[in-house]
């Protein structure tokens, strides 16, 4: 595979479109449309550190380099923001908190466990 095909396998798996993955990494839907078809393949390092941050996998993985590692979350909370964050209409909620800090979705996810009626 290219990069350009980790690239848009990182972003499909994610359920993320060109359009979206644009607007988080500050370009645009043709810019990425560039990098999954391989017109550019000297993509900034700020730019393949935020996509791969937004689709959950490493700057290896995103470029090909390494396909068998993921990160793996911190702790139970930020499992349970990974398992949410995928789930239909959670999308809405975890893009208004893309800017949080770390501590700030602890307390989002626990807002969710205690909305689920789930003890910490």
């Amino acid at each position: 595979m290219t990069q350009g095909d980790w690239i848009k396998k990182a972003r499909t798996d994610a359920g993320v479109t060109q359009e979206e993955l644009a607007n988080v990494i500050g370009t645009t839907k043709q810019t990425i449309h560039k990098y999954e078809m391989n017109i550019v393949t000297n993509i900034p390092m700020d730019k393949t550190k935020a996509m791969a941050e937004f689709l959950n996998v490493t700057p290896s993985q995103l470029l090909g380099w390494d396909v068998d590692s993921k990160p793996e979350p911190e702790d139970e909370t930020l499992k349970l923001a990974e398992e949410l964050r995928n789930r239909p209409g959670m999308r809405l909620l975890f893009d208004a908190t893309k800017n949080c800090t770390e501590e700030d979705m602890r307390k989002v996810a626990a807002m969710i466990k205690a909305f689920r009626g789930e003890d910490d």
